[in-house]
């Protein structure tokens, strides 16, 4: 080849490179985001509770901090900078679940109080700055899914209880502060999924079963039927994953344990077709993570472990291309930790832990404003 020619064609692809690479930079940064720093927790935790409130204030309850369950609880006010005191749960606990009602209350039920797999229930009141007794719940359970339903009524769901990991299903009334037994599901579970759907129902997806093995058994709950439906099996077995509803309706699985490794490997329901399928997988394997929905319709995965450790990597999830790209990196990889999507389209990551201690920090991730 000439030089002539060599050299005509390194001018062209420097025309198509500065002409393309304002577009490449756009690609790239606009995936990014940053973190900062946020507000530290009074008390280190882990395995504990988060729920946006109505008036955009943000209430944590309970958790463990070193091998201590916690009654306490913070509230940090919208745009605050730092967390306040908030009235005590009555009950110290771990591995419960807090399922925000109409009104502002907050519905707190079972975990793991001591030694002990709690059935006490309570509720907090935004409105009073009140903690009060409810309903227990008929069976005591750790590790189960509450799901807040169209009509109000707060659906748990599996769990481990006092003899064993159970299949068993309550509704709460919040008219009535009762809990009601619901049709029990097909698979005993627990560290599963359950998703609202749509259309109303409930997707309920893996968990491990009695005898702690992971499993891929999926199973959908009518609510006005009272009944559920066995429907088409994950392709991966798998415990401590996340889902996540997508703006399509179909719902995003990623990661999670087999029993046996941890998984980088994602998958997504058609819920119309009833099918799995496998699709683009994280960068880095992750349990115990969490997936947060953005206004922009990705998905952001942060923290969870691995054989390496507890990963500062972050990744977002766009699921019109089946494409996953690195985000911005934590300051410290955590699991057990808590996100939050906050009003202003940032998302607060709380607590959680590392093998060597209990975070009481927390880090805000905001999307790249493009």
């Amino acid at each position: 080849m000439s030089v002539k020619r060599i050299g005509l064609l390194l001018s062209i692809v420097s025309i198509i490179f500065i002409f393309a690479s304002p577009y490449l930079f756009f690609v790239q940064q606009d995936d990014k985001g940053t973190w900062f720093e946020g507000p530290v927790l009074q008390k280190a935790r882990f395995i504990h509770t988060a729920t946006l409130l109505p008036d955009s204030s943000l209430w944590v309850a309970g958790g463990d901090s070193n091998d201590v369950q916690l009654a306490a609880c913070e509230l940090l006010p919208f745009a605050a900078s730092r967390w306040e005191q908030s009235p005590s749960l009555l009950q110290p606990r771990r591995g419960h679940s807090a399922t925000l009602l109409t009104g502002g209350r907050v519905l707190i039920a079972g975990g793991k109080g001591g030694k002990s797999i709690l059935d006490e229930c309570e509720i907090y009141d935004m409105e009073s700055a009140k903690v009060y007794r409810t309903a227990a719940l008929n069976e005591g359970r750790v590790s189960h899914r509450a799901t807040l339903l169209r009509d109000g009524s707060v659906l748990v769901t599996g769990g481990k209880t006092k003899d064993g990991v159970t299949a068993s299903v309550e509704r709460y009334d919040p008219q009535t502060g009762v809990w009601r037994a619901a049709a029990t599901m097909h698979y005993p579970r627990a560290a599963h999924t359950a998703t609202l759907l749509p259309d109303g129902r409930v997707l309920v997806a893996g968990g491990y079963d009695p005898s702690l093995a992971a499993h891929r058994f999926c199973e959908i709950y009518d609510p006005e039927e009272d009944s559920w439906e066995v429907v088409s099996s994950m392709l991966a077995r798998r415990d401590g994953h996340t889902a996540t509803l997508l703006p399509d309706g179909r719902v995003l699985v990623t990661g999670g344990f087999t029993g046996e490794a941890i998984l980088a490997t994602c998958e997504r329901y058609d819920i119309e077709n009833d099918k799995w399928v496998f699709v683009s997988p994280m960068n880095v394997p992750r349990d115990g993570h969490t997936a947060t929905l953005l206004p922009n319709g990705r998905v952001l995965i942060v923290g969870g472990m691995n054989v390496l450790g507890y990963p500062r990597l972050t990744e977002l999830y766009q699921y019109k291309y089946n494409r996953w790209t690195s985000a911005d990196s934590l300051q410290t990889g955590r699991s057990g930790h808590q996100a939050v999507l906050m009003p202003d389209g940032s998302v607060l990551v709380i607590g959680g832990a590392t093998t060597e201690r209990i975070l009481a920090d927390s880090e805000r991730y905001v999307p790249a404003s493009r």
